[in-house]
C-alpha cells in the first residue's frame, strides 16, 4: 500500500514542479532569451538559438520523466496509460498558460511534449536490463519480487 501511495505521489509532484515552471512569468521565452545573452555573452543569433534548443529540450525531458514516473502507476498497458495521461496533462499545461501573463500557449509546446513522453517510454522500455531485473508487480506493491 505504502509503494502504490508513493508511486502516485512522485508523478503529482512532478506534475506540480511543471505547473509551477508554467505559472512563472520569469521563465518566458524573453526572459531567458536576455540571461543567456547576459550570462554567456552572446549576440541575437546565437541567444535566440541556444533559448530555442534549450526550451525546447525542457519539454522533452521533464514531460519525458513524467511519463516515466506515470510507467509505474499503471500494471496494464502502461506505456500507453503513461503517454495519454503524460499528453493529457500538456494538454491541460497548455491551456493553464494561456492565462499566465509574459506567456503563450503553443499547440507544436503540446506536440513536442507529446513526442517527449513517447521517445522517453520508448528508450525506457528499450532497456533490457531494466525491464528484466524489476518486476513492476513488485514495485507496485501488488506482487512477489523477482529477486
Amino acid at each position: 500500500m505504502k509503494k502504490s501511495f508513493f508511486l502516485v505521489v512522485v508523478p503529482i509532484v512532478w506534475c506540480s514542479l511543471i505547473f509551477s515552471f508554467t505559472a512563472s512569468p520569469f521563465l518566458s521565452g524573453s526572459t531567458t532569451f536576455s540571461l543567456f545573452q547576459q550570462w554567456f555573452g552572446l549576440d541575437d543569433e546565437q541567444a535566440k538559438m541556444v533559448n530555442f534548443l534549450i526550451r525546447k529540450a525542457t519539454h522533452v525531458m521533464m514531460f519525458g520523466f513524467l511519463a516515466i514516473l506515470f510507467t509505474f502507476v499503471f500494471r496494464k498497458k502502461r506505456f500507453f496509460f503513461a503517454w495519454l495521461l503524460t499528453t493529457v496533462y500538456a494538454v491541460t499545461d497548455g491551456f493553464y498558460q494561456s492565462f499566465v501573463p509574459g506567456r503563450t500557449a503553443s499547440i507544436a509546446d503540446v506536440l513536442l511534449d507529446s513526442v517527449g513522453a513517447a521517445l522517453a517510454l520508448f528508450v525506457f522500455g528499450k532497456k533490457n536490463h531494466f525491464n528484466k531485473s524489476v518486476d513492476y508487480d513488485s514495485v507496485n506493491g501488488r506482487g512477489k519480487s523477482s529477486e
